[in-house]
């Protein structure tokens, strides 16, 4: 539940690592909670607008996430729009959030006084 609770937190942080396990659990929890409001969406008709209101909601947290644990194996965050990509985008970013985390690598930059500098 912790896991689940940082989830929501940083729900705009798009900087930073999420680890294999936290982002996992993060979206069993999730899932849990929206197959309780699917359940009780069918029992008590009032709120049956409710499964479908907390996933609009969940989106922006769930792909943050996502992009964290993106950087957390040394990808880009901008690999999040396979999701844009039906079926072969949802499986290429399933591939990605299962791997191993790995080491930070030193991203070359503007600041980075180690970075060759190319000149025309």
């Amino acid at each position: 539940m912790h896991e689940y609770i940082d989830f929501l937190r940083n729900w705009k942080n798009i900087k930073g690592r999420v680890d294999r396990y936290s982002y996992w659990m993060a979206l069993l929890v999730m899932l849990i909670i929206l197959t309780i409001l699917l359940w009780l969406g069918e029992k008590i008709p009032f709120i049956s607008s409710l499964p479908a209101f907390y996933s609009v909601v969940m989106i922006v947290p769930y792909l943050s996430s996502t992009i964290r644990r993106l950087h957390d194996v040394n990808k880009s965050g901008w690999w999040v729009l396979l999701f844009l990509i039906p079926v072969i985008g949802w499986i290429g970013i399933f591939i990605f959030t299962i791997e191993n985390s790995k080491e930070k690598i030193k991203d070359s930059g503007e600041n980075d006084v180690s970075a060759p500098r190319l000149e025309a």
